[in-house]
């Protein structure tokens, strides 16, 4: 027997590949399908959410945006986020008395404070005020004009600083240092304990008056850094003046008026309460009304205290 026939005949194996049946491929697809969609929807869910995640930190973003416009406005024309901005007047009717609102139990005023007229008088219109404030320019020789008309109506001056205006704290504190210069020197004016101007020299007073208008007149655009400039060009010793402003001399005088204020109830400039100095009765005006209702709600309120 040759080595050829003796040798074993050796096949080669094959690979035998399992034929899937039709519905176990059907099968196969679908689940694949299922596992797709399920994906899909994973991710769908997963954007839909964070599109409505959005959609809300936009709309809260929008109304918190409005309601700080609001505010702002409401606040600077004699209002509140609560309370509706005070009209100016009804409409042909300029002679209307304003509004009623609820009163503020103000600390007394006193000729130891930034007092304008008369100091004997009865009536002592009260102003919360801000130099920065436009309506309170707009206020200011409406006041002056009734305080000169008046024998017996006087006005005080206390500083209400608004948090948006960031002028108002030094131009409050400029017109109090202007009041405490006499003569090239600081005039002894803070020495109270109620925080208020302490001083009833004619100088200390007429020196505030003399320096809160010129700043009023030239709002909105006056600077703070032409406040030195602006003391010397009303007379006053330019170095006692920066000294003053520069030192922090006249800050509590105005952040003690503004806490005063604020314990009081006021919330918006120029907010305006009428004192009857003799049975401390009181009546509020809020917002810069026209001279003509200003005058007609003090004539009633006169009126109405004196009988």
């Amino acid at each position: 027997m040759s080595k050829e026939s003796s040798k074993k005949t050796t096949k080669p194996k094959e690979v035998v590949h399992e034929k899937k049946s039709s519905h176990e491929t059907k099968s196969e697809e679908k689940k694949v399908i299922k596992e797709s969609e399920s994906d899909m929807i994973s991710s769908s869910s997963f954007f839909g959410q964070t599109y409505y995640l959005f959609l809300i930190l936009f709309i809260l973003h929008f109304f918190f945006t409005t309601y700080l416009f609001f505010k702002i406005t409401a606040l600077e024309k004699g209002g509140t986020a609560n309370v509706a901005a005070v009209p100016a007047a009804p409409a042909g009717d300029p002679n209307a008395a304003a509004p009623a609102v609820a009163e503020k139990p103000i600390v007394k005023p006193t000729t130891k404070e930034r007092w304008r007229g008369p100091k004997d008088a009865r009536y002592v219109m009260v102003e919360y005020s801000d130099h920065e404030c436009p309506f309170c320019k707009t206020i200011h020789p409406d006041l002056k004009k009734i305080v000169g008309q008046y024998n017996n109506v006087a006005w005080v001056f206390r500083d209400f600083p608004l948090s948006f205006h960031p002028k108002a704290q030094k131009t409050g504190e400029a017109a109090v240092c202007a009041g405490m210069i006499s003569n090239g020197a600081l005039a002894n004016v803070l020495g109270g304990s109620d925080g208020f101007y302490t001083e009833s020299a004619t100088d200390a007073q007429s020196g505030f008056w003399k320096m809160s208008d010129a700043i009023f007149d030239r709002m909105p655009s006056f600077e703070l850094s032409q406040l030195p400039d602006l003391a010397s060009e009303l007379g006053y010793d330019r170095k006692a003046f920066e000294d003053c402003l520069n030192g922090g001399k006249a800050a509590k005088t105005i952040t003690d008026s503004q806490a005063e204020g604020a314990k009081a109830g006021i919330q918006a400039t120029p907010t305006t309460v009428i004192y009857d100095m003799d049975t401390g009765k009181t009546k509020t005006i809020e917002g810069a009304l026209p001279y003509e209702s200003i005058k007609s709600t003090l004539d009633s309120f006169i009126k109405e205290t004196s009988g």
